[in-house]
């Protein structure tokens, strides 16, 4: 519904080719391409492209945060496909790759689910709730949400699509609307692939680092 369900598919998204034919529906659209105009501290540009059922999916960022007089740039790209999470620094050219330990629990929860109730039900369970109001962003109808705790506002498409994310925390403020939605189109196969010379260096496992620092059981 990456976007609070886009940001939760980075941690959730998951297939690879060999998974493809056992992995989980964890969106209703088969393939989807969604332009972003970014707005705010931030202001730039996201496309969001997605295959295989949200299997895969491929983030990239192109924006300028402004922050006490100071301007920094960030241009990324984030590729999620099976428990690996790819992110692409593309000024640097430089790449890392992490494993999510939350892949296998989650992808057997999705399975024979329908996404666009188990994304209302995600949705819920982070405190959000819809205002039973709606808005037209980009030619598509959208419905409401309000999500308190996070400090969002977000728009879904009956189809599970984001088209606004609206945040305002601790009196930082950022917009992301959609422009363009293409359903039917995942976007190029250059969006999920590194580009040649670039080779993504293995960065700490979460879990194994959460395990490292819990304090050693008493004897």
């Amino acid at each position: 519904m990456r976007s609070v369900l886009a940001t939760t598919m980075l941690f959730v998204a998951a297939g690879t080719s060999t998974l493809a034919l056992a992995a989980p529906r964890l969106h209703p659209l088969k393939a989807y391409t969604v332009e972003y105009k970014q707005e705010g501290m931030q202001v730039g540009t996201v496309i969001e492209h997605s295959r295989n059922y949200g299997n895969q999916r491929s983030e990239t960022t192109d924006a300028t945060t402004n922050m006490m007089g100071m301007s920094i740039r960030h241009h990324q790209r984030v590729i999620t496909e099976g428990n690996k999470i790819t992110t692409l620094d593309l000024t640097k050219g430089t790449a890392t790759q992490t494993t999510n330990p939350l892949y296998d629990s989650i992808a057997a929860s999705m399975q024979d689910k329908d996404p666009v109730e188990a994304g209302k039900a995600m949705l819920t369970a982070m405190g959000g709730a819809p205002t039973g109001t709606s808005q037209t962003i980009a030619g598509e109808t959208c419905q409401d949400w309000k999500l308190a705790q996070l400090g969002q506002d977000i728009c879904v498409t009956s189809d599970g699509l984001t088209l606004l994310v609206r945040s305002n925390m601790a009196g930082i403020s950022m917009t992301r609307t959609a422009v363009k939605v293409t359903r039917g189109d995942g976007g190029p196969d250059a969006a999920f692939e590194l580009p040649k010379g670039v080779k993504a260096t293995q960065a700490p496992n979460i879990q194994q680092l959460m395990q490292q620092m819990r304090p050693p059981a008493s004897q």
